[in-house]
This record gives C-alpha cells, sequence and structure tokens, in this order.
C-alpha cells in the first residue's frame, strides 16, 4: 500500500509538472483518426497554445520541453498515420481482391503441409456453396467436393507436384452440397523451406462453367457452320492478302480435285487460276482486300488439270490469329460449267436458229393488236427490200410493203382470221427497190385474254418466188417429161422406120440416071424422111432426151460460123452484128445443137422484125454472185459464159412470155410454125446443164441471155464431114446385130456393095452363136444398143473378151436416158438412127481406119 501512494504522487507530480503529456495524447489521437494532416496540424495547435499559455514551469525548462514537444509529438503523428494508410490500403486491396475474386469466380487457398490444415477465401466458399462456419477447410475436405470419378486423377497431379516442386493447372469438377456441378480451373505451387522441404502449397480455383458453356455455344455454333459449309455445294474459301489459301471447305477440294486440305493449304491460289484469267481474278483479290467487295466469273484448272468456269464473289474478312485479327479475303465460289456450257449451247443454237432463218429466208414477225407495234426480224425486213433496221415497226408500215393490188385482200385476211380465232395465211407481193416483183406467205397464229381480246400475233415469212418459179418449172418439166415419154416411146421404132425409108431410098437413087424424071419423086421422099427426122429430133430436145455429142467448145468460133448461115437466112433490112468476147473461156455442148439453138433464135427475131431492124450477137464470160443466183432460181453462182442474142422487133407480152417454151404453143398463124422452136431452144440449154433468160417488152425488143457453166481444158477441134463425098468400102470381116429387119437388111445391101463381108445377127444371143462359130477374122461388130435378150453392150463386151481386137459400132434410135439404162456409156462410137448410107459407110470406114 505504501508503495501505491508513493508512485501515484510521483505520477500526479510529473503530470503536474509536465503539460504536454495531453497535448501529445491529442496528436497521436488526431493522426490516428485524420492522419498525417490532422497529427501535423494538432501539433502546431499544441505548440501555439503552449507558448500563448505556458504552463507553470520553472524558468529555463520551457523551452526545451516545448521543442521536444513538437518533435516527439510529428514523429509520432507521422508514424501513427502512416499506419493508418498502410491499414487503409491493405483494406482497399483486400476489397479489391475480394471484389476480383467474385467478378472472375476465383478463389484462392493455402494448405499447410505439416499440420494439413488450410483455409481459403470466402469466394471459394461462395464457389464451391458452403458456409465459412460449417466447412473445414482441409484436403479431404475438398477431395469430397469432386465426383469420385476425378478425385485419383486431381490427388496424383497434387501428390506429383509435392514430389517434383513444379506448378500445375488443371480442370475438374466438383458437385456443391446442393447437388449443382460446376467446372473449376485450379492451379497452384509449393513453398519450399530453408531445408528444401516443402512447407505448405498455395493456389487458386476458378469457376469456369458459364466460360465452359460459352465455348461450347461457340464450338456447337463452329460446328454447325463448318457442316452448313462443307454442305454448301459452292466453293468458300479464305485466302491471305498475299494469295495464300488459309481454308477451304469439302466442296471446294472437290471442285479443284484434292484429297484434302494438306495438299493446298498455303499454296498461291493464283496457281488454280486459268493463265488468261489471272489478271482480272488479281484485281478482285486486290479490291477485297482493300475492303471493295467484287464479283468475277473466270476459269480453273484443277489438280487433276479440268478446266471449269467459276462465278466468284469475294468480300473483305477477318480472322483470328492467336490475340491478333488478320486480314483476309472470303470467297464463295460456283461451279458454273454447265452453266456456260448450256449458255454458249443456246448461244450457239440461236446462231444456227438465226443462220437457218436467214439461209432460208425466213423471216419473223410479231404484232400487238391493240397498239400496232410491230416487230419484224432483219430477215423480214429483207424479204420486204428493206435496209436492216429500217422497218417502220406498226402495222401501216407493213401494209405500205404490200404491193397496192393486194393490200385490201391482205386487210381482210388478217380481219377475218382475228374474227374467228384462227391463223391468218397471207400471199401477197412485195416490190423491192429494184423494181423486181416478189411473192411472200405469211402465216400467223394470234392471242387472246381470257375474254377473247386479241392481244397479239407472232408469225412467219418467206419469200415463195423462187417456189413458184420452180412450181412452174416443175409444171413445165413435167409436160417435157410426158411429151419426152411419147418422143422416146416413138423414137426407136420411127428411127427405125426412117433408117430403112431414107437408106432405101438413097440406094434406089443412086441407081437412076441423072435424067431420069423419077429421081425428083424419090429426093421428094428424102427429103420428107429428113423432115420427119427433123422432127423427131426436135420432140426429143424439147424433152430434153436426145443424144449430145459434147465437146470442149469455143462459142465465138460457132457464133462467127452460123453468122454465114445468119446472112443468107434473115432478110436483108437486120442489120446482123457481131460483139465477140476477146476473152472467152470454153464450154461443154454439142455444137450442132447449140447452132440450133443460135438459128432457131435468129429465125424469131427475123419474124419479129417484119420492117427491119437490128440483131445483136454477143458472147461474154461473166461472174454470176449469190445475190443475182437468188434472183434467177435454180442457177448456181459461178462463172459463165453468156451468149446474148437481142433484136428490136415488136417485143412480147407478159401472156406469152409465160408460155413461151411450152411446146407447141406459137404465136405465128396457122401453117408457119410447129410451136417447137423455143421449146427446142429450152431443151438444148437445160441438157446442156445451162439456163435462158428473157426481157421483152412491147415495142421495145427482146434480149435472150443464155448461160452456160464454164469448163477449163483446151477447145476440141471440129470434126467436119462432107455428105458429097463417096467413102470408098472396104475388104473387113462385119457382124451386123439388128432386131429391126428391115434396117439389119438395110445395113448388110450398103456394106456388101463396098465390098465388106457381112454376118447379119436379128439379136445378141445369135450375134454370139455366129461369133462362136465363125472361124476367121471379125474386124467390126455392129450392134444395136437396145435389142431383146441381151443388150448390144452385153454382146460386145462378151465377144471383145473372146477377140481382143474387135472393134465396135452401136446405133441406137433410142433417148441418151434409155442408152445409159442399158450400159451404154458415153465416149463410145455411136451412130444414132436415123442415118443414111453414107453415114454408115463414113462410121465404119472411120473406126476400121483407125483400127488400120
Amino acid at each position: 500500500m505504501a508503495c501505491a501512494l508513493v508512485l501515484t504522487h510521483r505520477f500526479w507530480l510529473l503530470v503536474q509538472h509536465t503539460p504536454f503529456l495531453l497535448s501529445f495524447g491529442a496528436v497521436v489521437l488526431s493522426s490516428r483518426l485524420g492522419g498525417r494532416r490532422a497529427g501535423l496540424l494538432a501539433v502546431f495547435v499544441g505548440a501555439v497554445g503552449h507558448t500563448l499559455f505556458p504552463p507553470p514551469i520553472p524558468e529555463g525548462g520551457f523551452g526545451i520541453l516545448l521543442a521536444g514537444f513538437v518533435i516527439i509529438s510529428a514523429t509520432c503523428s507521422w508514424l501513427v498515420a502512416r499506419q493508418y494508410e498502410v491499414e487503409t490500403d491493405l483494406r482497399a486491396s483486400q476489397a479489391r481482391l475480394t471484389d476480383a475474386q467474385q467478378i472472375a469466380h476465383i478463389g484462392s487457398w493455402e494448405w499447410n503441409v505439416a499440420d494439413h490444415t488450410g483455409s481459403c477465401s470466402l469466394e471459394l466458399y461462395e464457389i464451391c456453396g458452403i458456409s465459412p462456419g460449417s466447412f473445414t477447410p482441409t484436403v479431404a475436405a475438398f477431395m469430397a467436393l469432386l465426383p469420385i470419378d476425378e478425385q485419383e486423377k486431381v490427388s496424383n497431379i497434387v501428390q506429383k507436384a509435392l514430389i517434383d516442386h513444379r506448378p500445375f493447372q488443371f480442370e475438374h469438377h466438383i458437385v456443391r452440397p446442393d447437388g449443382i456441378r460446376r467446372v473449376m480451373n485450379s492451379r497452384g505451387r509449393v513453398i519450399v523451406g530453408d531445408n528444401g522441404e516443402v512447407v505448405r502449397m498455395v493456389g487458386a480455383a476458378q469457376d469456369i462453367t458459364e466460360q465452359k458453356a460459352a465455348e461450347e455455344v461457340i464450338s456447337r455454333s463452329e460446328r454447325r457452320l463448318k457442316t452448313i459449309i462443307d454442305a454448301e455445294p459452292a466453293c468458300v474459301k479464305l485466302v491471305s492478302p498475299d494469295g495464300l489459301l488459309l481454308d477451304m471447305n469439302q466442296a471446294g477440294l472437290e471442285m479443284i480435285g484434292a484429297d484434302n486440305l494438306g495438299q493446298i493449304v498455303g499454296r498461291p491460289v493464283i496457281a488454280l487460276i486459268h493463265p488468261d484469267d489471272r489478271d482480272q481474278y488479281q484485281d478482285m483479290h486486290r479490291a477485297a482486300t482493300a475492303g471493295c467487295p467484287g464479283r468475277l466469273e473466270f476459269r480453273i484448272v484443277g489438280l487433276d488439270g479440268q478446266e471449269r468456269w467459276v462465278d466468284s464473289r469475294a468480300v473483305p474478312f477477318e480472322t483470328a490469329s492467336g490475340y491478333q485479327l488478320q486480314r483476309a479475303v472470303l470467297s464463295v465460289t460456283s461451279d458454273i460449267t454447265e452453266r456456260v456450257r448450256t449458255q454458249r449451247t443456246l448461244h450457239d443454237t440461236e446462231e444456227r436458229m438465226r443462220f437457218a432463218l436467214e439461209s432460208s429466208r425466213l423471216g419473223v414477225w410479231q404484232t400487238n393488236i391493240e397498239t400496232g407495234v410491230s416487230y419484224w426480224s432483219h430477215t423480214c425486213e429483207v424479204l420486204h427490200g428493206l435496209e436492216r433496221g429500217t422497218f417502220g415497226k406498226s402495222l401501216d408500215s407493213f401494209i405500205d410493203c404490200v404491193h397496192p393490188a393486194d393490200q385490201e385482200a391482205v386487210r381482210r385476211e388478217i380481219d377475218a382470221a382475228v374474227r374467228e380465232h384462227r391463223d391468218a395465211e397471207l400471199a401477197y407481193r412485195t416490190v423491192w427497190p429494184d423494181h423486181t416483183e416478189h411473192q411472200i406467205l405469211s402465216r400467223g397464229h394470234f392471242f387472246y385474254d381470257d375474254a377473247g381480246v386479241p392481244l397479239r400475233g407472232d408469225g412467219i415469212s418467206i419469200d415463195i418466188t423462187e417456189r413458184r418459179s420452180l412450181e412452174a418449172q416443175l409444171r413445165q418439166s413435167q409436160k417435157m417429161e410426158a411429151i419426152g415419154l411419147l418422143a422416146g416411146g416413138i423414137a426407136h421404132d420411127f428411127n427405125n422406120l426412117l433408117t430403112a425409108i431414107g437408106g432405101y431410098t438413097e440406094l434406089v437413087l443412086r441407081t437412076f440416071a441423072g435424067e431420069d424424071t423419077r429421081r425428083d419423086d424419090l429426093l421428094e421422099v428424102v427429103k420428107a424422111a429428113q423432115r420427119a427426122a427433123a422432127l423427131t429430133r426436135q420432140l426429143l430436145a424439147v424433152s430434153r432426151r436426145q443424144i449430145l455429142e459434147t465437146t470442149a467448145l469455143d462459142v465465138n468460133a460457132m457464133v462467127a460460123d452460123v453468122q454465114k448461115l445468119l446472112r443468107r437466112t434473115i432478110p436483108e433490112n437486120i442489120d446482123l452484128q457481131l460483139e465477140l468476147s476477146s476473152t472467152l473461156e470454153s464450154v461443154r455442148a454439142d455444137r450442132g445443137q447449140l447452132e440450133q439453138v443460135v438459128l432457131n433464135l435468129a429465125v424469131n427475131a427475123g419474124d419479129a422484125m417484119p420492117k427491119g431492124g437490128q440483131l445483136r450477137l454477143a458472147t461474154a464470160c461473166v461472174d454470176v454472185d449469190e445475190p443475182w443466183a437468188r434472183r434467177h432460181p435454180p442457177m448456181k453462182a459461178g462463172r459463165y459464159v453468156r451468149l446474148t442474142v437481142r433484136d428490136t422487133g415488136i417485143g412480147m407480152t407478159e401472156e406469152t412470155q409465160a408460155h413461151m417454151f411450152e411446146p407447141f404453143f406459137t404465136t405465128k398463124e396457122c401453117g408457119r410454125g410447129t410451136g417447137l422452136g423455143l421449146a427446142t431452144v429450152y431443151g438444148i440449154v437445160k441438157q446442156s446443164h445451162g439456163f435462158i433468160w428473157v426481157d421483152s417488152k412491147i415495142e421495145g425488143g427482146t434480149t435472150f441471155e443464155i448461160y452456160l457453166p464454164v469448163v477449163q481444158g483446151p477447145v476440141d477441134a471440129p470434126d467436119r464431114v462432107d455428105p458429097t463425098v463417096i467413102v470408098e468400102g472396104g475388104s473387113q470381116t462385119i457382124l451386123l446385130a439388128e432386131d429391126d429387119g428391115a434396117v439389119r437388111r438395110l445395113g448388110r445391101d450398103i456394106l456388101v456393095n463396098q465390098g465388106y463381108t457381112v454376118l447379119g445377127a436379128r439379136d445378141g444371143d445369135e450375134a454370139l452363136l455366129i461369133a462362136r462359130r465363125y472361124p476367121n477374122t471379125i474386124h467390126l461388130l455392129i450392134a444395136d444398143v437396145v435389142m431383146p435378150g441381151l443388150s448390144g453392150r452385153d454382146v460386145a463386151l462378151r465377144l471383145v473378151r473372146d477377140r481382143p481386137g474387135l472393134r465396135v459400132l452401136y446405133t441406137s434410135g433410142y433417148t441418151e436416158n434409155v442408152m445409159m439404162r442399158a450400159g451404154f456409156e458415153s465416149g463410145l462410137a455411136l451412130l444414132p438412127k436415123p442415118f443414111l448410107p453414107g453415114d454408115l459407110l463414113r462410121k465404119v470406114k472411120e473406126i476400121l481406119g483407125t483400127a488400120d
């Protein structure tokens, strides 16, 4: 007790004599509560207060106490304030850590290896769904939260870390007490003491359940997207800015013939582009890289070398490369090879259709019934003599193209067809700018709405001028065929009769003296036979069935020879002029027949100029082009020799011109003509593969133009025979095969009288029998081309095979067509019937002389 009293007394004395103690306490309390500024302010206030109101302290000690108060209180104020700031920062840091853990769902933990105790953050408790008060943070307790199938795996990882002293990280699941399953990402490391032993293990666990769910959603989305892209039939590819392939779907691999992506990834895409299209592709790729989408059709060449047409759309794209975005070009490329082929096929089809329409001169038209607006194809314009693109595109413009005489009929037909809901057929004429008249046939189909109101008409037009001309030619040909059948049917027998009549008459005529009056009667018989033979030849010429002896002919020479005869034939008041080309080429024709053509035309021209006039014969070589040939069917383009016969006579009417080439048609009075003159001309020209055109006007004269195809090669020398020269006979043996008895007897008499030995046969079989039995040489076979049984050609072939030196002369009264069917070839020796004794002797002498 005494001690306590002493200490209390001494403390009181100290307080009494140390008034700064309370101020010091105020400074410490201010620093603790307000920080540095508050503490320093308390020091300042205390110092000022003690200075103004000094305590009862002995002289000399106050200054020391005041200085000590300031120093000690300021120091304590700074230390207390600093501790306060550290504690504040620590609390803030802990708060931020707690907030971060809560935001990131990360909880920290620590495990003391020595005593197996542990601790964890509140966030970890929150993640695990447990309260701190009901859970002891031990390793076993945390292991109990793991699914049974993962406990061993986690235990092995922890044990391995304790042994290796290496950090670890792994993903695992926990099952909270409420049954919710969470995904955790745990990482940790061991703390080793100075002795190398593990002291404790620290780490963190993050709840990544939502992240995993989001990743799964993204993964499923990517899988769906990849499935969609792989199922896409178009090629989807990703290309880097420098043109390297980054990715491609399955369709793209199949398009270029690649087995897998590894074959092409990282390779330049330009290598797959057709060389001719690479520049265009590069331009599109650069534009897409710069942010401008593009589209291009080009060709690719696959790894298998197959070429394809593709349609590619390219857009800018950004792809992730680590944590950076990389620019790229995404393109969707479709295989359009079939489309291109189809387009080309369609284009080719359209071109073929256009060519077919133009070649066939088929025009297409369409008319809007309500507005009258019409469309014509180019061919349709050409058919009507218009320049392309000059049609007025109206129904009235169409009517204007129709011949005035046919316009009303065309309008009536259109109105009737529309009214009766039927197709229209329009046949009309149109006149071209060159004043040529063309006949057009148009067929149209009309379309109506549900109420039956006509909407439009579609149709085609064709120039039938040539067809009508061909129809007229067909009718003419049919007439000629009928006459030809008639002429051909009687030609053989008639020519045999004429041969016998003319031959025997000439033989009898030779027996009479020159002053015998009966010679005149026989000469009349000969003339009558000659006229009959000429009539037969005319009929055959009209029907184009006569036998032509064609040669390479100089038309100039022929005309020069004929004009000598013409000057004695035509009246003296007609001026005959020749205009012969100096560069004329050859033609192939029968000279005698062509002379007959000129004579017939000249005689007709003389009859057309009873008061005199001018007759001009002209020749020239001309090149006929396609347009001219189309206007003169069935003539073909090519090079021709043109023979012109022009007069200044009275001309012909259109009616006369329409029938002038018909047989037996004549404008002359009865008894002055047979009507076969121009028909004979027409037949000879056509049989010579030529064409004849006529231009005639009343009181304007008539012009005939004959076109004969030119031939290459030299002109054949004309074979002129003087009929007055007496032909001497010979002593050779001749086998004569002739089924007509009169002709056979005539031939025997003619030849025997000239010293020949003649073996007569009634047909081919008898000729073969006689030849086999005859022991001596047979020098010549004279055989009729057409005989009962074996033909003359068959007999000749067999006898020549048995007797190689045998010469052959054919005779025939048939037409050329019949002879060809009988096996007769052009170029063989032929004596047409009827023939006179001199004709037979000259031909025999010619053949046997050649043999000699």
